[in-house]
């Protein structure tokens, strides 16, 4: 089809890209989500990562390009550094230039380790949920929430919450934005000075493996 995509908001602090995709979605009129991921991605059999970028359609790239380097996007807004960090720097140069300019499939680069139990739905914190409401009009999916084995929310010290999305890139891939997808929660602070502190540690790790 023509390329009909003509809104992309801005991008959120911490937001992942998957999120402002989703938001996209929703400024962008189309009727489903099948029909706008159909002219945001190269083909129907590239499924975007929740994590990463996903392999974009050449003319959506240059779009995109125009608003945001790719680089900012993939350190700043995916599950990059996570992963980043266990390479040695000449493969991690190779790596974000692979996800940059191929789209290659994150899983041929980083050891993608299975889901444990708690890291099977993309999570969120009541809090932030709430304060995004009130600064930005919605809600939206925070990339710090997503580490792996993060459980509380650093900036708030109230428990992450799973959502109903599946965090897992699979064949029936829709976007579901975390303003419909979310109501509202009460923050359960009953957090242990330890958790919190592992919390921190681990969201400085991903900060700094970039």
């Amino acid at each position: 089809g023509g390329n009909m995509i003509a809104y992309f908001p801005a991008i959120y602090p911490d937001e992942l890209v998957y999120s402002w995709f989703c938001r996209c979605f929703v400024h962008s009129g189309y009727p489903t989500s099948k029909a706008f991921l159909e002219e945001l991605l190269f083909n129907r059999h590239c499924n975007p990562s929740k994590e990463f970028i996903g392999h974009l359609n050449p003319g959506m790239e240059q779009e995109i390009k125009k608003i945001y380097p790719m680089e900012e996007l993939v350190l700043v807004h995916t599950m990059f550094p996570q992963y980043a960090r266990f390479l040695e720097p000449e493969n991690k140069k190779n790596a974000l230039h692979r996800l940059m300019n191929d789209f290659c499939d994150a899983h041929h680069l980083f050891s993608i380790l299975p889901r444990s139990e708690r890291d099977q739905y993309l999570k969120y914190c009541p809090s932030c949920m709430e304060e995004d409401r009130e600064i930005y009009g919605e809600a939206y999916w925070h990339r710090s929430h997503q580490i792996r084995n993060m459980s509380v929310c650093v900036k708030h010290r109230c428990r992450l919450e799973n959502s109903v999305v599946t965090a897992k890139s699979s064949q029936s891939f829709i976007l579901e934005p975390a303003e419909i997808v979310l109501g509202t929660k009460e923050p359960d602070r009953n957090v242990d000075t330890l958790e919190s502190r592992f919390s921190s540690y681990m969201e400085d790790i991903f900060k700094e493996s970039v």
